[in-house]
């Protein structure tokens, strides 16, 4: 015979209601609503900035950004050289680690599954910005796309702290 599960206190890991509580940024309930955005731009001229992709978070909701992807198409673009550099922004405020991007992160087919994903909240712009640094603009395009999913934020942990 087997020793009884220990209980779980209240406050650890259960809601109110006494129900185990997942976090909907990890474990979309099923009120989720997927969303999957998608931008194409022309490169803008040597030392300008272009918005590829932008799109507003709904009122009421959360979410969270788990797949996204940028790509120069066209010209004689080369990952990593510096001559095109790319952020991703919450009300032009960029995401750590994604402010100065210097590479393809997947590619429009195929995105990059980021492990965590970036949390969008209630009311931000989110944005997937573009900046030329050296590269002659003719006849090169560049595409983002981000993908995730919106969620209703009472469905969030009132009590959990968090950083965007």
């Amino acid at each position: 015979m087997s020793a009884p599960l220990p209980a779980i206190g209240a406050g650890k890991g259960l809601s109110k209601e006494g129900r185990l509580w997942l976090p909907p940024w990890i474990y979309p309930p099923a009120e989720a609503e997927p969303f999957d955005w998608q931008g194409s731009v022309g490169l803008p001229a040597a030392a300008a900035t272009a918005v590829v992709l932008s799109f507003l978070v709904p009122r009421g909701r959360n979410g969270i950004i788990r797949a996204y992807a940028n790509q120069v198409a066209g010209g004689l673009f080369t990952d990593g050289s510096g001559a095109v550099v790319f952020a991703i922004t919450h009300d032009n405020q960029p995401y750590r680690y994604y402010n100065n991007i210097l590479f393809s992160l997947g590619n429009i087919n195929n995105p990059t599954y980021h492990p965590f994903g970036l949390r969008v909240f209630d009311g931000q712009t989110i944005q997937f910005t573009v900046k030329n640094v050296g590269l002659v603009p003719a006849a090169i395009t560049v595409n983002a796309r981000m993908m995730g999913w919106y969620y209703p934020k009472d469905k969030e942990d009132p009590n959990l702290w968090m950083v965007q």
